[in-house]
């Protein structure tokens, strides 16, 4: 069975992963559909397992968060099939996604960017191959 991790971490990330969650589960029923996100992508039919996606935040309070960014990763690859496709689908918040990213293609999974992170609106020098 296919498992699909959606990964937001800002409210218009759970916004912009619902519409895909909700037609992945309307041409894919049998597919696992798990999320890190907020209450848009839950009630578009994926499993929530960890809530990511209540409030954007900035400073400090960023900061922290991106301190906590390691448990959740090991949380969620926990929760990842040993065998199966597995595709991660990363929804903006580049700064959080860039640190997670690695970590689930080490275990196998492919990775689909949803909403190109703000990199393409920067310097291109070797950010690209970050994408990659």
């Amino acid at each position: 069975m296919t498992t699909v991790l959606f990964t937001a971490f800002e409210p218009s990330g759970d916004r912009h992963a619902a519409p895909v969650v909700a037609e992945l589960r309307r041409r894919h029923p049998e597919w696992r559909l798990l999320a890190a996100a907020g209450p848009f992508t839950e009630q578009a039919g994926a499993v929530l397992v960890a809530e990511t996606a209540s409030a954007g935040v900035m400073g400090l309070e960023a900061a922290r968060r991106l301190q906590e960014l390691p448990a959740l990763v090991g949380q969620l690859q926990q929760l990842l099939p040993d065998q199966g496709p597995v595709v991660h689908i990363p929804v903006d918040s580049p700064a959080a996604q860039f640190r997670i990213t690695p970590a689930f293609r080490a275990r196998g999974a492919k990775t689909v960017h949803w909403v190109a992170p703000k990199i393409w609106a920067r310097r291109w020098d070797g950010r690209l191959a970050k994408l990659r």
